[in-house]
């Protein structure tokens, strides 16, 4: 285990700082969802809960989350414990399927018949970005999850929110995809009126933010950093229009819980 201090017993915080991802995957405990390899300065047995702030530097991404000790090795001081991480949101359960390969946010989609690509239909996204080149790279990033899936996935690329919110209330789409800096302090109002659509009370959201951090707090919202790292946008948003289909209404059968 390395790159990372942790410390804390139950009803205490114990932080796992990793450079990245990567990284920290080499602490996972293959038999659980989301488990790490954890060493505590104070004994813990199975059965406990920790508080658990994780931090992957490389991607920017801050987690506070919940802790179950599934199994513990006692030390003489402390303890090595595989500890099952347990989201609190859609967003956050998105992030850990990304850090550890694996997809629990939502029932993965049935694959097309052979020669059939086309008959459960597009997977589709809406984008705004004043920027062209920003826009153009994301929709471009969009469609090439298309390409590798061999399911489409048709973008609406739009260049100001007025235009994203007739967009979402004409055409249910499985992914909203909003740069916060171009709208700033009206970010949250403007996730608030996408949210007020019938159907899109859970649609998952990609927001865009310079530092990787957004005032318009919502469950269903996964903030990527800016500048956008394409590769990381690209597994985002895989992730988040495979789990999330469609946009659903909120009482619908199915729809994703938080």
């Amino acid at each position: 285990m390395r790159d990372r201090s942790a410390e804390g017993m139950e009803g205490e915080e114990i932080g796992l700082a990793y450079g990245s991802a990567t990284a920290a995957r080499r602490d996972a405990v293959p038999q659980l969802e989301h488990g790490l390899l954890v060493r505590t300065r104070a004994p813990v047995t199975p059965g406990d809960w920790l508080r658990v702030r994780l931090v992957l530097a490389q991607e920017r991404v801050e987690l506070h989350l919940a802790g179950e000790v599934r199994w513990a090795t006692p030390l003489a001081s402390g303890a090595i414990a595989a500890v099952e991480l347990r989201p609190a949101s859609h967003r956050d359960r998105v992030q850990l399927d990304l850090l550890f390969q694996r997809r629990t946010a939502g029932a993965a989609p049935e694959p097309p018949a052979p020669g059939d690509a086309r008959a459960a239909g597009p997977l589709t996204a809406a984008l705004f970005a004043p920027d062209p080149l920003l826009r153009a790279g994301l929709a471009a990033a969009l469609e090439a999850l298309g390409r590798a899936g061999g399911r489409a996935v048709e973008v609406a690329a739009l260049p100001d929110p007025a235009a994203l919110l007739r967009a979402l209330a004409a055409t249910p789409h499985g992914l909203a995809v909003l740069d916060c800096d171009a709208v700033g302090a009206a970010a949250a109002p403007l996730l608030a009126a996408l949210r007020g659509h019938p159907g899109c009370a859970r649609l998952p959201v990609i927001l865009l933010a310079a530092g990787g951090t957004s005032d318009a707090e919502d469950a269903h919202a996964v903030v990527l950093a800016k500048p956008v790292d394409l590769r990381r946008f690209g597994e985002l948003a895989a992730a988040l229009l495979g789990a999330g289909g469609p946009c659903q209404r909120a009482d619908a059968p199915g729809a994703p819980a938080a």
